[in-house]
């Protein structure tokens, strides 16, 4: 592999079953929190989840951030600061459950 760990980490990464599979194990409260310019995690991912209609399921984005929480420059990912906006709505979900 290009970063020298073993293939075999790989193999086992992409045999895994699908998040959205799984997901209906856990019974506890479960928070997504997105930004709408993550390149990193398409924004299309948090409608699979929430397309499972789970009730302990809770999904929160964020307009103009990226995978950081912090905006793009450019089209280019920033990392930080995080937007005051994210903390308190992480805190106030949190705080809710």
């Amino acid at each position: 592999a290009p970063d020298n760990k073993p293939m075999s980490r790989y193999k086992q990464f992409i045999a895994a079953p699908a998040n959205q599979d799984r997901i209906h194990l856990v019974k506890a409260p479960i928070a997504i929190f997105q930004g709408e310019e993550d390149f990193s995690t398409p924004i299309a991912e948090t409608e699979r989840f929430r397309s499972l209609g789970l009730n302990n399921l809770r999904i929160k984005t964020f307009p103009g951030l990226g995978h950081s929480f912090s905006p793009n420059r450019d089209k280019v990912p920033t990392y930080g600061p995080i937007d005051p906006k994210v903390i308190f709505d992480i805190l106030e979900t949190v705080e809710s459950f």
